[in-house]
């Protein structure tokens, strides 16, 4: 259930969002890639580890202001 109490859970939530959605344009784009070197590999492991650490302070800044 979404309810919202003041500005700052909306933007949070807003902020959820809009990082939802750029890790879902980021997959879509790492499906179309071709890998043709390491290096390739090697980025696309990095994105993956951003996102996944993105994720991770996302989730523990909203537990930790509840």
């Amino acid at each position: 259930m979404l309810i919202i109490r003041n500005l700052d859970d909306l933007k949070d939530r807003l902020a959820k969002v809009v990082l939802l959605i750029l890790v879902v344009k980021f997959f879509q784009h790492a499906q179309r890639m071709s890998f043709s070197t390491p290096t390739d590999l090697m980025q696309l492991s990095i994105g993956v580890l951003l996102i996944a650490a993105a994720l991770y302070l996302s989730h523990r800044h909203s537990h930790n202001d509840s």
